[in-house]
């Protein structure tokens, strides 16, 4: 009988146990989830989380990525991957992390993030399509970088530095701006909504060379000059350091990339100013091939 009483009181204990581990853990929860959200496109609020995750062990393997969204932090490495939201720090899941280069907490601490979305931003208005864009999430990582502009300086010359990509999003469009830990903007990505440029128009050609003729101190010499409908092309000394021959492309996105040219290119002819070149015959150039090419059509049928 006492044996009998006794498993009784063994499983009203197991039972009372359980209940008792219920009401803590979803105490916890519930304190969890009344917990307020946090800026995290703040500043000083995303300073503290770095400080509150180092004291939690994240920061001693070197991290390839952090991705900021308006109330969450994600830290990744190669291995492992943490979310910290509302003053706590799980486990998450994992993701491609592309060609990143690891780099230390401690790099990205003195990051000006209220100077880089302001840039961002500033520089967004310039964008038509977007309307009243809000910043949808931050993306922090370490990338090996051809110069240190976005022009025509320090090419084929590499180093590693730490960028921020911002992304805005409005109702229907989507915009990425890369900055460095400055804050100053060194990438437009091609995500940017905007018209496509047709560089077989005059007047857009006549544009776009106006744009960046200062950066050639105003006069452009080529040896060679290539135009396609979406971007154009032309091989000349860097402005910086003539005896250094590049190979300049602008793009439909109104952005100007340089690479080293080929050996090569000192064979071409000699060099002539682009101010010499009539540029209102392009469209004629075009419909005189497209025009010979649709009467070949008509003789071979």
């Amino acid at each position: 009988m006492c044996e009998k009483y006794y498993g009784v009181d063994d499983k009203y204990m197991k039972i009372k146990s359980l209940i008792i581990f219920f009401l803590v853990f979803s105490t916890g929860w519930s304190c969890r989830l009344l917990m307020p959200n946090q800026d995290m496109f703040n500043q000083e609020t995303l300073r503290k989380v770095f400080a509150e995750v180092k004291e939690k062990g994240v920061g001693k393997e070197p991290l390839d990525e952090i991705e900021i969204t308006d109330n969450e932090v994600y830290f990744s490495t190669r291995t492992e991957r943490y979310v910290y939201s509302r003053g706590h720090l799980r486990p998450a899941k994992s993701k491609s992390l592309g060609e990143s280069k690891p780099f230390q907490l401690a790099e990205a601490t003195s990051f000006d993030l209220n100077k880089s979305i302001s840039t961002a931003l500033e520089f967004a208005k310039k964008n038509s399509y977007l309307d009243k864009p809000e910043i949808s999430h931050i993306r922090i990582y370490k990338q090996s970088v051809s110069r240190d502009d976005n022009l025509v300086s320090n090419v084929g010359k590499h180093r590693e530095t730490i960028l921020c990509e911002i992304h805005l999003a409005d109702s229907n469009t989507q915009a990425k701006y890369t900055t460095n830990l400055q804050g100053q903007i060194v990438d437009v990505a091609a995500t940017n909504v905007k018209p496509e440029i047709k560089f077989q128009d005059t007047a857009q050609m006549q544009k776009s060379l106006a744009e960046i003729k200062p950066l050639f101190g105003g006069k452009i010499s080529v040896s060679d000059f290539s135009i396609g409908i979406a971007r154009f092309s032309f091989t000349a000394s860097d402005p910086k350091n003539p005896t250094e021959i590049n190979t300049y492309r602008f793009d439909s996105q109104e952005f100007l990339q340089a690479d080293n040219a080929q050996q090569f290119v000192s064979l071409l002819g000699q060099s002539f100013d682009l101010d010499e070149v009539d540029f209102s015959l392009i469209p004629k150039v075009i419909r005189f091939p497209v025009r010979k090419c649709a009467l070949s059509n008509e003789s071979s049928q």
